[in-house]
């Protein structure tokens, strides 16, 4: 094999082992628990330190970025440090007259200062009917993955929780949930988010570690023919 054919080898072995490291596959996670321990750096975003309806809309805090208003002029704040329903509704859109307003079926856009490989999700959502059904959610990453969140409440509760944790994300630096099934009238805000930044030390130390192997051998081969 020629000098050149080699060399071509070594570069597509790199870049197969690159393309490899950077596709790995999303794991997901049922609690935050689970999650934390999976990862080193989680941050998570639960909004009780801020002051009352603090804005958020159209803001970047703590490395995250927020949308703007809804299509009524209602910016998305926070609800303070016991924020609603037993704590856990802690952001929504706020109205003329101070009230809340849920998310409805309007898309929430969260983006990041920096790309992330993990990304925590709690939601609560308030039950106005007395029936059973389920709420459903996209989760759509702007590197293209996907992933779908369910809640299934029961005849009779007031408010469900949803819980889900993902790792091995392709460095996203936004992420917006949808909510795409409602069986009832369901309203839903934010309990947290939570992100891990990616870590780009491990893939670029083994990239470059290939490449001196790659050099090594090609003057390895040239030392032999001469």
């Amino acid at each position: 094999m020629s000098i050149s054919k080699q060399i071509k080898s070594y570069i597509l072995l790199i870049i197969s082992v690159s393309t490899l490291k950077s596709h790995a596959s999303l794991v997901t996670y049922e609690s935050l628990e689970e999650l934390d321990q999976a990862t080193q750096t989680l941050i998570v975003e639960d909004w009780k330190s801020y002051t009352l309806h603090t804005v958020l809309s159209n803001n970047t805090i703590n490395g995250i970025g927020y949308q703007g208003e809804n299509s009524l002029g209602e910016p998305i704040v926070t609800l303070g440090s016991n924020c609603r329903i037993s704590g856990l509704w802690c952001i929504s859109h706020l109205t003329d007259n101070g009230r809340t307003r849920s998310f409805g079926s309007r898309s929430v856009t969260f983006s990041f200062n920096d790309p992330i490989q993990s990304f925590s999700l709690f939601l609560i959502q308030g039950i106005n009917e007395p029936v059973a059904g389920q709420s459903s959610w996209s989760i759509d990453f702007d590197t293209g993955e996907s992933l779908v969140m369910d809640s299934i409440y029961e005849l009779g509760e007031s408010f469900g929780l949803s819980y889900l944790g993902a790792s091995g994300i392709n460095g996203a630096t936004a992420v917006t949930i949808r909510q795409t099934r409602n069986d009832t009238n369901v309203v839903w805000a934010f309990n947290h988010i939570g992100y891990e930044t990616l870590k780009v030390s491990e893939p670029t130390t083994m990239v470059s570690f290939l490449i001196l192997i790659a050099i090594y051998m090609i003057r390895f081969k040239l030392r032999e023919r001469n």
